[in-house]
């Protein structure tokens, strides 16, 4: 098998490292890798050959052509050619047959077409001394790589005589593929669940010192950020603040545990004149528990919440209380202690301002 037969054979993928054929993945044509975008990954070894690739800026979505390998031949691949090989990819990794490249140099420019059989490069370009060249496809968007040249000093063998490359004896290949350009992504999200959580919960969401966004805790107890620009944050919720560092493209997970509240409270007291009356208990704009008072009209309310209570007393099967409490602010830990009077005859509620001492 002769230079040429084996640099076919590697282009092609039936030449593996070393001869040897095997996996895939120790083909000498690189890395199938693909960046954080999806794209393939641009391989080279010719930069110290000061070849360079120039990516074109495109808006996202629209096709182009990426350069995805830009190789020097080594002296056993090469076999003392000055060539530029050239191959273009469809989008699925077939050739991409009857594309063309423009190769420019000082002076001049030659348009080459993709056309030769699949068991060769797709097309060639022949260099001469001192040519220095470039080369772009055609026919939408392309990066462009620059640089390419024969005139590199002789590469000896490692036993020190001549090999393939030698001044004006130098060959590069280079393989464009036809891609998507990606959506950027800008921002990132911010997940977050509460422990412990209660309805009517809001997060906010803090960076440097100012309230940025908030969000409301959803029944389940999580809560979500979306559309977030990268930095550092807090996370706050009743006075708790976790940091949070946002990233784009990523999501961001945040915990927040709220600290249980207490149901110790009591309140506890008496009722003059209210045996067989009901007794309610109301927070805020609701009767949390009622029942009917005793003979002596005593009573003791337990296991209490945090929240602002009332006591009211009424008669059974009518919605006007007869008396009401002064309003109770319990604290989950705290006990108070009342005394009520149902009035001989009151049309309105009379109000108790004072608890029992």
């Amino acid at each position: 098998m002769n230079s040429m037969d084996r640099f076919v054979r590697w282009l092609t993928g039936e030449e593996v490292v070393g001869g040897k054929q095997g996996s895939t993945a120790e083909f000498s044509t690189g890395s199938r890798a693909v960046d954080s975008s999806g794209l393939p990954v641009l391989v080279t070894n010719a930069e110290p050959y000061g070849v360079t690739v120039e990516p074109v800026a495109v808006t996202p979505g629209t096709a182009y052509w990426r350069a995805i390998r830009v190789h020097h031949l080594g002296p056993q691949e090469n076999g003392g050619r000055h060539h530029l090989y050239l191959d273009a990819l469809k989008t699925d990794g077939s050739r991409a047959f009857n594309s063309q490249a423009a190769i420019t140099w000082e002076g001049g420019e030659k348009i080459v077409t993709v056309d030769k059989p699949i068991n060769e490069p797709g097309t060639n370009f022949p260099m001469f001394k001192w040519q220095k060249c470039s080369v772009v496809m055609q026919g939408m968007a392309s990066d462009q790589v620059h640089g390419i040249s024969s005139s590199h000093p002789d590469e000896p063998n490692p036993d020190g005589s001549q090999s393939g490359n030698t001044l004006f004896h130098h060959s590069f290949l280079v393989i464009f593929q036809e891609v998507i350009a990606p959506h950027i992504v800008t921002t990132g999200t911010i997940r977050g669940h509460v422990e412990n959580s209660q309805d009517g919960l809001i997060v906010e969401l803090v960076q440097a010192d100012n309230v940025v966004a908030s969000t409301p805790v959803e029944s389940d107890g999580t809560f979500l950020f979306s559309e977030v620009d990268p930095g550092d944050y807090l996370a706050s919720l009743q006075g708790q603040r976790v940091p949070v560092q946002v990233q784009a493209g990523q999501t961001a997970e945040v915990s927040i545990t709220l600290a249980v509240a207490a149901s110790e409270s009591i309140i506890e007291g008496s009722v003059r004149g209210g045996g067989g009356l009901i007794l309610q208990l109301i927070l805020g704009d609701d009767v949390v528990a009622e029942g009917a008072l005793g003979e002596s009209g005593s009573f003791r309310l337990r296991n209490l919440g945090p929240g602002d209570y009332q006591i009211q007393v009424l008669r059974p099967g009518e919605t006007d209380p007869l008396v009401k409490s002064f309003v109770l602010v319990m604290d989950g830990h705290n006990q108070q202690s009342i005394g009520l009077t149902i009035p001989s005859d009151a049309p309105e509620p009379a109000e108790t301002t004072q608890p029992i001492a």
